[in-house]
């Protein structure tokens, strides 16, 4: 991903950017230089470089997963599909990619909270400044709007766990192509919900196949309940992005969890990506 020459504008006081993805261009938040507030002045139009791509969460590798999915979906025909963008994540880039790619509707789901403030966490070794951003369906909307994919795009609620899905599937009716979940390291801290307390206690909760459970019977649930209502309609695919060295589950282990919800697995070469990111894509046995 490319990042291009701005000009600052002020929306929800947020400045934006542009930035090319997959020889596409988007306008993303730069959350950078969110600071401003109301001493943003309006008719200031200088032009700022942004020298690389800046991801919603400190620490956490997020652009390479991105791009990892962003490769396959563009390698892909994507002309009249559907895509469930699950938690939207880095701002709904692979989301807003399959738009612009062809595809007849994109739906994005968020059920997280709005953007959290930054936090300080003091210990007796260190000081950490954890900042997370997690999008809200606000956020998303936005995005689409000033990205031109309205046609084919909308956002709705989506919660983790098969007490939700009735509400989901009562708001979606139609049969998906694909299933993107963009950075299981991301997915998981949603899950778990962390607030800003909770991130020094973050790599203990990680930890939790708990969580990687309800993942998974979510996604299989999905899948299964679709191919129920959608005999005929062709397998959808589940495609998972993962730098192995964000997480501290092996990926074996994940794998295995997987294949207890009836769910095939299938690594997806592409490019010239560090071993550490993997793209999974699953499917129903």
């Amino acid at each position: 991903m490319k990042s291009d020459l701005i000009s600052p504008t002020q929306t929800n006081k947020y400045l934006f950017k542009r930035v090319l993805f997959q020889e596409y261009e988007f306008i993303i938040k730069d959350f950078r230089n969110n600071s401003f507030n109301d001493e943003f002045e309006e008719d200031n139009q200088c032009e700022i470089m942004i020298d690389e791509f800046m991801t919603q969460y400190e620490n956490i590798p997020q652009l390479e997963t991105t791009e990892l999915m962003g490769e396959y979906l563009k390698s892909k025909n994507l002309n009249g599909l559907n895509i469930l963008d699950i938690e939207s994540g880095n701002q709904g880039l692979c989301g807003l990619l399959a738009s612009k790619c062809g595809a007849s509707n994109v739906i994005f789901t968020c059920g997280s909270p709005s953007p959290q403030p930054s936090t300080t966490i003091n210990s007796t070794t260190s000081t950490t400044t954890t900042t997370n951003y997690i999008e809200s369906i606000n956020d998303i909307e936005e995005l689409i709007k000033i990205n031109e994919t309205s046609l084919s795009s909308r956002v709705v609620s989506f919660h983790f766990g098969l007490e939700n899905l009735n509400s989901f599937f009562n708001k979606i009716s139609i049969p998906f192509d694909f299933i993107l979940l963009n950075n299981l390291y991301k997915i998981i801290i949603i899950i778990i919900n962390i607030n800003s307390i909770e991130n020094r206690l973050l790599k203990d909760e990680y930890k939790s196949i708990e969580k990687i459970l309800l993942l998974f019977g979510t996604i299989a649930s999905i899948l299964m309940i679709q191919k129920y209502h959608n005999p005929n309609h062709p397998i959808c695919k589940c495609l998972f992005s993962i730098d192995s060295n964000s997480i501290n589950i092996p990926i074996i282990k994940i794998l295995d969890i997987a294949n207890r919800f009836n769910l095939n697995n299938e690594f997806i070469n592409i490019g010239n990506f560090n071993d550490n990111f993997k793209l999974i894509e699953f499917t129903l046995k």
